[in-house]
């Protein structure tokens, strides 16, 4: 009788479906525990690297520096750690997409400005700035290629979103008190996460899509400074704010309500929220009795020190971590064994599947051996 029942198509397919299902939830689950990787430096003669971001596709970006300078650099599974735009003057990466392009800083004639790279294009300076910018920075870019940034000139300082079809927009303060607009983060629908600053106090900013201001408030008490670092598709923002205890790293969730990560055990009151991504794990920094240490959040385990989930740590202290993809995979920086500082990423292990989901895929396994030894025998 359980063979007839699992031999009808609409049951199969339900079958085929429900391991589907096990396997996409599985798939999606938190890993605990990370393999590293040192991503190392562009010369022998650095002393230092700093991972920024990654993508979807494992490609990372950043800067590595020395005495001859620091320089923005890209770096893939198959071609390692390469320059983005060459050493011939000086740059940093920012932020990569999931098409490669790259945005940062790039110094030309000796002005530092933002720019955006492709594998395809090269690199071009972002065009639409003002005449009196004295310099500006690409921090973040989207899937569709547009850039949010900051632009310092002769009458203040701005965020900006920029694309190459509809050029540079800068981002508009809540009120006209405000002296500065800082650009931090951009989603794929376009919205903003940064902050921005008047007398006072600094406080965290989400510009819609339009570049109109919402302000997020901060935790209750302690200094009346809070900033939006990272920011998800969901609208989901993450940086830092002041309590009673501290600085703390927080989560403004869609609506703009507030929530405090906590501390690391032994921690020192004073955490940063860096990236989150689209399955709202956030990793950022946060200090103890031992110094910085690199950290994640998710809603189920609260903020742990990654050092500790690292397999294959080989004496690294993991100090800041800056990004997350939605695979899991963590970009920052740390101190390697030699004692220089150094570009890492971390790759989740897959997890384990349970006993229940073990015992699951058997049972219909031995149906599917059933079914196909009653035809044998027709």
């Amino acid at each position: 009788m359980v063979t007839v029942v699992f031999g009808s198509k609409a049951v199969r397919r339900v079958a085929l479906c429900a391991v589907g299902a096990l396997f996409g939830f599985l798939g999606g689950a938190s890993a605990s525990t990370y393999t590293l990787t040192g991503l190392g430096h562009l010369t022998a003669d650095d002393t230092s690297s700093i991972a920024r971001d990654v993508n979807n596709q494992g490609q990372v970006v950043g800067v590595s520096g020395g005495p001859a300078g620091a320089y923005a650099f890209i770096w893939s599974p198959t071609l390692g750690l390469q320059p983005v735009i060459g050493t011939t003057e000086e740059s940093d990466a920012y932020g990569i997409n999931d098409a490669g392009m790259v945005t940062g800083q790039q110094v030309t004639g000796g002005a530092a400005g933002a720019f955006v790279w492709s594998d395809a294009g090269g690199s071009q300076s972002l065009g639409g700035l003002s005449t009196t910018t004295l310099l500006s920075t690409g921090r973040d870019i989207n899937a569709a290629g547009e850039v949010a940034g900051t632009a310092i000139s002769t009458t203040g300082q701005s965020g900006f979103t920029w694309s190459s079809t509809d050029g540079l927009a800068y981002l508009m303060p809540s009120a006209t008190a405000v002296d500065a607009t800082v650009a931090l983060a951009i989603n794929a629908g376009g919205q903003v996460a940064g902050y921005q600053t008047q007398a006072g106090g600094t406080q965290a900013v989400r510009w819609d899509s339009d570049g109109n201001p919402v302000l997020l408030t901060g935790l209750s008490g302690g200094a009346d400074v809070d900033l939006a670092n990272g920011l998800n598709d969901a609208n989901v923002a993450v940086g830092f704010g002041f309590s009673d205890d501290g600085r703390e790293a927080v989560l403004w969730d869609a609506s703009g309500a507030v929530q405090g990560l906590g501390d690391l055990d032994g921690g020192a009151h004073n955490s940063t929220a860096y990236a989150i991504n689209n399955a709202g794990t956030v990793v950022g920094e946060a200090e103890t009795a031992d110094g910085l240490e690199a950290f994640i959040w998710d809603a189920g385990s609260g903020m742990t020190a990654l050092t500790d989930l690292v397999t294959n740590s080989d004496n690294w202290v993991l100090s800041v971590a800056y990004s997350i993809n939605d695979q899991g995979q963590i970009v920052g920086a740390g101190i390697n064994p030699n004692g220089l500082l150094e570009a890492f990423l971390l790759t989740p292990h897959p997890v384990p599947l349970p006993l229940s989901g073990v015992l699951f895929v058997s049972g219909l396994s031995v149906l599917a051996m059933a079914r196909r030894r009653k035809i044998a025998a027709l």
